[in-house]
């Protein structure tokens, strides 16, 4: 039987790394709030829907950027500094009037972002257990090793 937790693991590194994120830096999200970010990504390509059936008036346009302008502050308040750093420098709030276009455009940008870190993230925690279990398979293989040296009847084990 192969052992397929090294192939495993290389794709993952592999996926983080096509990502452009390591594999031994901390998560840049807590695990409790991945479930938050992935509720706010549904709501905004939701929200994306919603705007590109057809044109809005000014005050659902409004209404969709005062939704924007609270989403992107929701994601950065469950982010670590740098990907908050991030969002605030590829998306400035919107405020006043904007058109429907506008609105599909920075919908679309947050949620491809959005979309992106969960993917990293969810790839990393895929990684780290990868790494639990290459730990806690590897202290069972050593104390057979070891029995196995020291016991005359390891041949029969």
């Amino acid at each position: 039987m192969t052992d397929l937790t090294p192939a495993i693991r290389a794709q993952l590194e592999s996926k983080l790394q096509a990502m452009g994120v390591s594999a031994s830096h901390e998560p840049a999200v807590a695990p409790g709030n991945l479930p938050s970010l992935v509720r706010v990504g549904t709501m905004l390509q939701n929200m994306l829907e919603t705007i590109s059936d057809g044109d809005m008036d000014e005050t659902a346009c409004a209404r969709a950027a005062q939704v924007f302008d609270a989403s992107v502050m929701a994601i950065s308040d469950v982010v670590d500094d740098s990907l908050s750093s991030e969002l605030s420098r590829m998306v400035p709030a919107l405020g006043g009037a904007v058109s429907t276009a506008t609105l599909r455009v920075v919908y679309c940008q947050v949620a491809s972002w959005l979309s992106s870190v969960v993917s990293a993230e969810m790839a990393r925690g895929a990684l780290s257990a990868v790494s639990s279990f290459e730990e806690e398979t590897a202290a069972p293989k050593a104390a057979i090793g070891f029995r196995g040296s020291s016991s005359p009847d390891a041949a029969y084990l």
